[in-house]
C-alpha cells in the first residue's frame, strides 16, 4: 500500500523526512514514483478503474532505488540499456555527441526507449548533484504488461513510433553522409535533395518543463 496523499508534502520538508523510517521514507518514494509513471505515455493506465491500484502496485514494488554522487554516469550513450530511470531528487546534465544538450530536474524520467526497444542510449545521463532514482527493467515491465493487455498495446504502439524516428534519423544521416562525400553528384542527380538539417535529439524525447537551459550569457 502507497503512502497517503497528505503524506507525500512531507518530502518538501528535508528535516521531517529525515527523522522518519526507513519504511515511511520509502513509501513516500512509492508514492512519488508512481506519479511519474503517469507521466509516461505508454506506462499510464486507462483501462478498467478497478484494476488501476494493482496497475501501479505492481510498477511501484518493481522500481530498484539507485543513488549517484555527483558526476557519475547514470547512462551511457551507444550502450544497450534494459532499464528507464525515475529521478526523484537531483539534477542531471543529457549530453550527445560529447555536446552538452540540457539539465533535467527531480520529477521527470529519461531512458524510456530502452523498455519497449534494444537501441542503443542516444544520450548520456550525467549526475550533477546528488541524485535519488528509481529504475524500472524491461523485463518487470513485460511481465506486468502481460497481466494488462491495455498497457501492452499502448507499449507496442510506442516502440512503433519511436522506431520509424529512429530509422528516419538514420536515412538523414546517411543522406548527411552522402552529401558530404559526393555533393556535385548527388544534388545533380537529385536537385530536391539538400543537406538535412542536424535533429540528433530525434530519439530522446524529454518533457519541456523539465529542461533547465543554460544562460547564453
Amino acid at each position: 500500500m502507497l503512502a497517503a496523499p497528505n503524506m507525500v508534502v512531507a518530502m518538501s520538508d528535508k528535516r521531517q523526512y529525515a527523522e522518519m523510517t526507513a519504511e515511511e521514507r520509502k513509501e513516500i518514494n512509492m508514492t512519488k514514483c508512481t506519479q511519474l509513471i503517469k507521466k509516461v505515455p505508454f506506462l499510464k493506465y486507462e483501462g478498467e478503474s478497478h484494476r488501476q491500484q494493482d496497475y501501479y502496485d505492481m510498477i511501484a514494488q518493481s522500481l530498484i532505488e539507485r543513488n549517484f554522487p555527483p558526476k557519475a554516469t547514470i547512462m551511457k550513450q551507444g550502450d544497450i540499456g534494459n532499464n528507464m530511470f525515475f529521478l526523484l531528487t537531483g539534477k542531471v546534465d543529457i549530453t550527445m555527441n560529447g555536446e552538452y544538450v540540457a539539465t533535467l530536474k527531480e520529477g521527470t524520467f529519461f531512458g524510456e526507449l530502452a523498455l519497449v526497444s534494444q537501441i542503443p542510449r542516444t544520450a548520456t545521463i550525467t549526475a550533477k548533484t546528488p541524485c535519488c532514482t528509481y529504475s524500472l527493467n524491461a523485463a518487470d515491465l513485460k511481465t506486468i504488461s502481460d497481466h494488462f493487455p491495455e498497457i501492452k498495446a499502448k507499449i507496442t504502439g510506442f516502440a512503433e513510433e519511436r522506431m520509424s524516428l529512429v530509422q528516419k534519423e538514420s536515412n538523414t544521416q546517411a543522406a548527411r553522409s552522402r552529401l558530404s562525400s559526393h555533393p556535385a553528384d548527388d544534388r545533380s542527380r537529385n536537385p530536391s535533395i539538400s543537406a538535412p538539417a542536424s535533429n540528433a535529439n530525434t530519439a530522446f524525447l524529454v518533457p519541456s518543463s523539465t529542461l533547465t537551459v543554460p544562460n547564453p550569457n
